[in-house]
């Protein structure tokens, strides 16, 4: 019996092939599927095996024919069974070995452009990780896509509207944003309060309200401020600015006293995890309001906290000129500022430079 290999896109094809070429006493010893073809042994009958194996030859010359052709088909068979499987363990090996180094490039990628070690497992699993450098930027996008939370806009049927959110986040500077942009959607001009805020803060939030003529208070107790809510009329809204200093307290208390209230959480782009979580667990945040959008720092840190809150995006702020007016802010507008630092790491990493390390 002589050995054939066939190659063909299906069985059947592989069959009718070797039927055509060696004729009806072709047998199939075995097939498997490599790649996209299937590799099909094929033995072929009345065919002369050539330099059969010397320690045999005695033994084989002491046997009937059908013995011989026996003896040889078994010898001949095993030789390729043997072949077979050293094959596909080394077709195995290398995909191993290459699926290695493609993971170790991807977490490499993921370290220039600047994603935690404890979410990268977000984006590199058993089924990805053999991804090419060029197609993990498309990768993290859809993944970020499906797990960062939805945008709202603010409801103006909701009478008070509370800002809080750490020392330096840019809250009371959104505050007089949010005051000024409701004055050209309402009949009734806002009411501004600074609650419970520092001499300094309070100071400076009177006097960048005064230069744009918006009426504010100075406000300590919930008594009081329940009081001025009572007094809104029309579709007046309240803009209450509130320190984080006692923010679980405070935030409970107003909820509690406070008829119609939605808490917006103020997040600078650039602030900390840590901050982030502390702030996150104050309250039923109904959005998060992003300063600093101007600038470009790595914002892996905001991606995190609101993968894992799920509050939804509302405003955001892209310049501190206190002209600027503050903008809607989508998953979307993240993601593709996330783009400077992926193709950033991604052109490092193909010319093999050192990378300056994100912030």
């Amino acid at each position: 019996m002589k050995i054939e290999v066939i190659w063909a896109q299906s069985i059947k094809y592989g069959i009718s092939k070797a039927t055509s070429l060696y004729g009806e006493d072709a047998v199939l010893l075995s097939h498997s599927k490599i790649g996209k073809k299937y590799r099909l042994i094929i033995g072929v009958s009345k065919a002369a095996v050539k330099n059969p194996s010397k320690c045999t030859s005695n033994f084989i010359a002491s046997m009937k024919p059908t013995q011989v052709r026996e003896k040889v088909d078994y010898e001949v068979i095993s030789r390729m069974i043997k072949k077979e499987f050293e094959s596909l363990k080394a077709v195995a090996t290398n995909e191993a070995e290459k699926s290695s180094r493609n993971a170790g490039r991807c977490s490499e990628f993921l370290d220039k452009a600047g994603v935690p070690a404890n979410m990268q497992s977000l984006f590199i699993d058993e089924e990805n990780k053999t991804i090419s450098l060029d197609g993990i930027i498309k990768l993290v996008r859809e993944k970020l896509f499906q797990i960062l939370p939805g945008s709202i806009d603010l409801d103006r049927s909701v009478k008070t509207h509370v800002l809080c959110g750490n020392f330096g986040s840019g809250k009371s500077t959104v505050a007089i944003k949010m005051a000024l942009k409701f004055m050209t959607l309402c009949d009734v001009p806002p009411i501004l309060v600074s609650y419970k805020q520092s001499l300094t803060s309070s100071a400076l939030m009177k006097e960048l309200a005064e230069s744009f003529n918006l009426p504010i208070f100075e406000i300590s107790d919930v008594e009081t401020l329940k009081m001025v809510e009572h007094q809104l009329v029309g579709d007046s809204i309240l803009i209450v600015d509130t320190s984080a200093s006692n923010v679980f307290d405070d935030i409970s208390e107003i909820e509690t006293n406070l008829n119609s209230v939605n808490f917006h959480l103020v997040n600078a782009s650039d602030s900390f995890a840590a901050s982030q979580e502390y702030l996150i667990g104050a309250a039923k945040w109904s959005s998060v309001i992003i300063t600093r959008l101007e600038m470009i720092p790595s914002r892996w840190p905001l991606i995190e906290s609101l993968v894992n809150s799920q509050v939804p995006l509302s405003l955001g702020s892209v310049s501190p000129d206190i002209d600027s007016e503050l903008v809607c802010v989508s998953k979307t507008d993240l993601i593709n500022q996330l783009s400077q630092n992926f193709q950033t790491a991604l052109d490092a990493m193909r010319c093999n430079v050192p990378e300056r390390k994100v912030a």
